[in-house]
């Protein structure tokens, strides 16, 4: 009885252990896909065609990302450019923020 305790204990230390650096991994190094961003920029921006995007900044301490996305407005074939900040939050969601809006980037 007691080998059995001794056994499961040590058996969930290395699971628990495994599982929060797992986290800590998927945390660390996830960003947006191409969709999140797509998803989010239309929802600023409901009245656009998304064409491309490109990462020109990441902030690892924030996380936070600063995208350059080309879009082209209904009226015109022009293509426009314009920088577009996405954060993660505790739920590992990413949402878009801007300083200047109530989603402040902080």
């Amino acid at each position: 009885m007691f080998l059995r305790e001794i056994m499961k204990k040590w058996l969930v230390f290395p699971i628990l252990v495994l599982l929060l650096a797992s986290l800590f991994l998927y945390w660390q190094f996830n960003y947006p896909s191409d969709e999140t961003i797509r998803r989010e920029f239309l929802e600023q921006h409901p009245n656009v065609e998304f064409v491309s995007t490109e990462m020109i900044f990441d902030w690892e301490p924030k996380r936070m990302a600063t995208y350059s996305v080309r879009y082209k407005e209904p009226p015109s074939n022009e293509i426009l450019l314009d920088e577009f900040t996405i954060k993660q939050h505790w739920d590992f969601r990413w949402r878009w923020c801007n300083s200047q809006t109530e989603r402040k980037c902080k």
